[in-house]
């Protein structure tokens, strides 16, 4: 869905004005650089993330989840 990743990078452009861009939301621990150059707007180091897919607890209340934009096609 476009407009839920747009508000995904605008949370991201308002992240670098606070200072918090590349820290996870969950642990406060830096994320990896590949990832962020990956998926610019990741909210999650990729410990947090896979953690919280195996519980499905990160969802968006749009429906995008990293996973889901990123997944190979069957």
């Amino acid at each position: 869905n476009e407009a839920a990743i747009i508000g995904k990078i605008n949370d991201a452009l308002r992240a670098i004005d606070d200072g918090s861009y590349g820290k996870c939301k969950e642990c406060g621990k830096d994320i990896d650089e590949g990832r962020l150059e990956a998926l610019p707007y990741a909210e999650h180091c990729i410990e947090c993330e896979n953690a919280a897919s195996r519980q499905n607890v990160f969802k968006s209340a749009q429906g995008v989840g990293e996973e889901r934009l990123f997944a190979k096609p069957v």
